[in-house]
């Protein structure tokens, strides 16, 4: 997704790359200067419209070096306080053995767990990025942060519907 513009996310346009193979496919290069990766940051409640829903991120990898390392974080804060905190660490998902082909990460976060009340999901700031723990070689594409519906009739007896 490092084709387009799009104001929730930040990064360095310095270390987007393009696939000799295939012009239109752009991707993210982290090296051994790079800590905090792609981020994407935005308003809870402009997202969603309640908190019956699921959050799923996923992210498609390539790792040249067999040493790396890196997670996939989700958090939510309010007022810079933060909330709830979660990750994947890339090594649980890849296969070391096969570092020539892209690999997916992916990250779930059921909002029913985190929020009591529907109330609660106003003024929370969303963060995702990815973290380069041990400063690695790393290439990056498809980051994508998706929001599915959950069911709301499993809480109908604690609030309304």
């Amino acid at each position: 997704n490092f084709e387009d513009d799009n104001s929730f996310w930040s990064y360095d346009k310095n270390y987007i790359l393009s696939d000799s193979a295939d012009n239109f496919n752009h991707y993210y290069l982290i090296d051994s200067t790079i800590e905090w990766g792609p981020g994407f940051t935005a308003n809870l409640s402009d997202l969603i419209n309640n908190r019956h829903q699921f959050a799923d991120v996923s992210l498609r990898i390539k790792i040249p070096d067999n040493n790396a390392n890196g997670m996939l974080v989700f958090t939510l804060s309010r007022n810079n306080k933060n909330i709830h905190w979660k990750a994947s660490e890339i090594i649980e998902f890849i296969n070391t053995e096969n570092t020539d082909d892209w690999q997916y990460v992916y990250l779930s976060n059921r909002l029913t767990s985190i929020f009591k009340s529907r109330n609660e999901i106003g003024n929370i700031e969303l963060k995702v990025f990815f973290w380069n723990r041990n400063k690695s070689r790393i290439l990056l594409d498809d980051f994508i942060i998706q929001f599915r519906k959950g069911n709301s009739k499993v809480y109908g007896l604690f609030e309304d519907l």
